[in-house]
Protein backbone atom coordinates (compact mmCIF):
# COMPACT_ATOMS: atom_id res chain seq x y z
CA UNK A 1 0.00 0.00 0.00
CA UNK A 2 1.16 3.08 -1.05
CA UNK A 3 1.88 6.01 1.56
CA UNK A 4 -0.27 8.87 1.34
CA UNK A 5 0.68 12.51 3.41
CA UNK A 6 -2.19 13.41 5.58
CA UNK A 7 -1.50 16.35 7.77
CA UNK A 8 -4.26 18.74 9.77
CA UNK A 9 -3.98 22.09 9.48
CA UNK A 10 -6.98 23.44 11.24
CA UNK A 11 -9.93 21.68 13.29
CA UNK A 12 -12.76 23.38 14.82
CA UNK A 13 -15.49 22.19 16.62
CA UNK A 14 -18.68 23.56 17.99
CA UNK A 15 -20.81 21.57 20.64
CA UNK A 16 -23.62 22.13 23.05
CA UNK A 17 -22.20 20.29 26.14
CA UNK A 18 -24.26 19.94 29.52
CA UNK A 19 -20.79 20.16 31.38
CA UNK A 20 -21.16 23.44 32.97
CA UNK A 21 -20.31 25.11 35.90
CA UNK A 22 -22.10 23.38 38.27
CA UNK A 23 -20.77 19.69 36.55
CA UNK A 24 -17.68 20.98 37.26
CA UNK A 25 -17.50 22.35 40.91
CA UNK A 26 -19.60 18.74 41.73
CA UNK A 27 -16.42 16.80 40.81
CA UNK A 28 -15.17 14.29 43.50
CA UNK A 29 -11.60 15.66 42.61
CA UNK A 30 -12.30 19.63 43.50
CA UNK A 31 -10.46 21.11 47.10
CA UNK A 32 -13.42 21.50 48.71
CA UNK A 33 -11.56 25.43 49.61
CA UNK A 34 -11.38 25.92 45.85
CA UNK A 35 -15.39 25.51 45.57
CA UNK A 36 -16.41 28.82 46.03
CA UNK A 37 -13.53 30.43 44.04
CA UNK A 38 -14.68 27.83 40.77
CA UNK A 39 -18.14 28.63 41.48
CA UNK A 40 -17.52 32.59 41.14
CA UNK A 41 -13.98 33.34 38.68
CA UNK A 42 -14.66 34.11 35.30
CA UNK A 43 -12.08 32.14 34.21
CA UNK A 44 -11.77 28.11 35.64
CA UNK A 45 -8.97 26.45 34.43
CA UNK A 46 -10.07 22.31 34.03
CA UNK A 47 -8.09 19.40 34.13
CA UNK A 48 -9.02 16.58 31.79
CA UNK A 49 -10.53 13.54 33.64
CA UNK A 50 -9.95 9.86 32.83
CA UNK A 51 -12.92 7.72 31.75
CA UNK A 52 -13.91 7.39 35.16
CA UNK A 53 -13.79 10.92 35.82
CA UNK A 54 -11.56 9.89 39.33
CA UNK A 55 -7.93 11.17 37.93
CA UNK A 56 -7.00 14.11 36.36
CA UNK A 57 -4.21 15.51 34.47
CA UNK A 58 -3.20 19.16 33.47
CA UNK A 59 -0.83 19.66 30.43
CA UNK A 60 2.49 20.41 30.68
CA UNK A 61 3.57 23.72 32.01
CA UNK A 62 -0.17 24.37 33.22
CA UNK A 63 0.78 26.02 36.18
CA UNK A 64 3.64 28.71 34.23
CA UNK A 65 0.78 29.06 31.30
CA UNK A 66 -2.06 30.13 34.02
CA UNK A 67 0.65 32.38 35.70
CA UNK A 68 1.18 33.95 32.75
CA UNK A 69 -2.53 34.42 31.62
CA UNK A 70 -3.14 36.05 35.03
CA UNK A 71 -0.12 38.38 34.53
CA UNK A 72 -1.41 39.69 31.07
CA UNK A 73 -5.33 39.67 31.87
CA UNK A 74 -4.53 41.48 35.11
CA UNK A 75 -5.31 41.26 38.47
CA UNK A 76 -9.04 42.03 38.93
CA UNK A 77 -9.85 39.19 36.70
CA UNK A 78 -9.96 36.02 38.83
CA UNK A 79 -9.27 32.94 37.50
CA UNK A 80 -9.95 29.48 39.42
CA UNK A 81 -8.08 26.09 39.81
CA UNK A 82 -10.05 23.85 40.98
CA UNK A 83 -7.53 21.61 42.50
CA UNK A 84 -4.44 21.96 44.73
CA UNK A 85 -0.77 21.46 42.64
CA UNK A 86 0.24 18.76 44.84
CA UNK A 87 -3.54 16.85 43.30
CA UNK A 88 -2.80 16.31 40.17
CA UNK A 89 0.12 15.11 37.32
CA UNK A 90 1.00 16.82 34.37
CA UNK A 91 0.54 15.40 31.03
CA UNK A 92 4.00 15.79 29.22
CA UNK A 93 3.32 15.85 25.08
CA UNK A 94 6.38 15.93 23.05
CA UNK A 95 5.37 17.58 20.07
CA UNK A 96 5.20 20.61 17.74
CA UNK A 97 1.49 20.48 18.86
CA UNK A 98 0.58 22.78 22.19
CA UNK A 99 -2.42 21.46 24.49
CA UNK A 100 -3.63 24.27 26.25
CA UNK A 101 -5.80 23.26 29.86
CA UNK A 102 -8.98 23.37 29.13
CA UNK A 103 -10.66 26.76 30.06
CA UNK A 104 -14.28 27.59 31.17
CA UNK A 105 -15.21 30.93 30.50
CA UNK A 106 -18.11 33.18 30.15
CA UNK A 107 -19.53 34.05 27.08
CA UNK A 108 -18.36 38.28 27.34
CA UNK A 109 -14.86 37.19 27.82
CA UNK A 110 -14.45 34.86 24.56
CA UNK A 111 -13.08 37.55 22.66
CA UNK A 112 -10.35 39.48 24.93
CA UNK A 113 -9.05 35.78 25.60
CA UNK A 114 -8.78 34.57 22.32
CA UNK A 115 -7.14 37.62 20.83
CA UNK A 116 -4.72 37.15 24.01
CA UNK A 117 -3.43 33.98 22.99
CA UNK A 118 -3.27 34.95 19.00
CA UNK A 119 -1.13 38.29 20.08
CA UNK A 120 1.19 36.63 22.81
CA UNK A 121 1.16 33.02 22.39
CA UNK A 122 5.22 33.54 22.32
CA UNK A 123 4.65 35.40 26.16
CA UNK A 124 2.41 32.82 27.12
CA UNK A 125 4.06 29.44 25.86
CA UNK A 126 7.97 29.61 26.29
CA UNK A 127 9.47 27.59 23.30
CA UNK A 128 7.25 28.07 21.03
CA UNK A 129 8.07 28.39 17.57
CA UNK A 130 6.64 29.61 14.30
CA UNK A 131 4.83 26.40 12.55
CA UNK A 132 3.86 25.03 16.23
CA UNK A 133 -0.25 24.50 16.71
CA UNK A 134 -2.03 25.01 19.45
CA UNK A 135 -4.86 23.07 20.64
CA UNK A 136 -7.23 24.01 23.09
CA UNK A 137 -10.61 23.17 24.82
CA UNK A 138 -12.96 26.06 26.16
CA UNK A 139 -16.15 25.59 27.70
CA UNK A 140 -18.11 28.54 27.04
CA UNK A 141 -20.93 29.50 29.85
CA UNK A 142 -23.02 31.90 28.51
CA UNK A 143 -25.31 34.33 31.36
CA UNK A 144 -28.67 32.09 30.96
CA UNK A 145 -26.28 29.16 32.08
CA UNK A 146 -25.84 27.00 29.23
CA UNK A 147 -22.78 25.67 27.49
CA UNK A 148 -21.03 25.23 24.65
CA UNK A 149 -17.51 22.88 24.54
CA UNK A 150 -15.51 24.45 21.79
CA UNK A 151 -12.30 22.82 20.40
CA UNK A 152 -9.67 24.88 18.29
CA UNK A 153 -6.31 22.91 16.62
CA UNK A 154 -4.57 25.00 14.38
CA UNK A 155 -2.39 27.88 14.20
CA UNK A 156 -2.37 30.63 17.00
CA UNK A 157 -2.90 33.76 14.48
CA UNK A 158 -6.02 31.82 13.59
CA UNK A 159 -7.83 31.82 16.32
CA UNK A 160 -10.06 34.75 16.83
CA UNK A 161 -11.22 34.20 13.17
CA UNK A 162 -12.24 30.65 13.51
CA UNK A 163 -13.65 30.51 17.00
CA UNK A 164 -15.34 34.07 17.49
CA UNK A 165 -16.86 33.22 13.89
CA UNK A 166 -17.99 29.28 15.74
CA UNK A 167 -18.68 30.78 18.39
CA UNK A 168 -21.28 33.73 17.02
CA UNK A 169 -22.82 31.35 14.79
CA UNK A 170 -24.00 29.28 17.92
CA UNK A 171 -24.26 32.32 19.92
CA UNK A 172 -27.97 32.67 20.23
CA UNK A 173 -27.81 29.60 22.37
CA UNK A 174 -25.21 31.12 25.11
CA UNK A 175 -28.01 34.15 24.88
CA UNK A 176 -31.18 33.15 24.38
CA UNK A 177 -33.28 34.59 27.32
CA UNK A 178 -35.27 31.70 28.10
CA UNK A 179 -32.82 30.88 30.76
CA UNK A 180 -32.76 27.41 32.08
CA UNK A 181 -30.47 24.41 29.56
CA UNK A 182 -31.90 21.86 28.09
CA UNK A 183 -32.24 18.64 30.44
Amino acid sequence: MEEKLVETFLEARVAETDRNRAYWISRSWVDPDRRAAVAAAPIVVLPWEDAEGEKVHYPTAAPEFVHMLREALGPDLAIAIPTRPEDYAELVLHSREWRLPKLLIGFVLVPLLVNLLSDKVAELLPGFEAGDTIEMDLVVEGENHRCLAVTYKGPPDAIPEVVLKQIERCGRYLTDAKGAARK
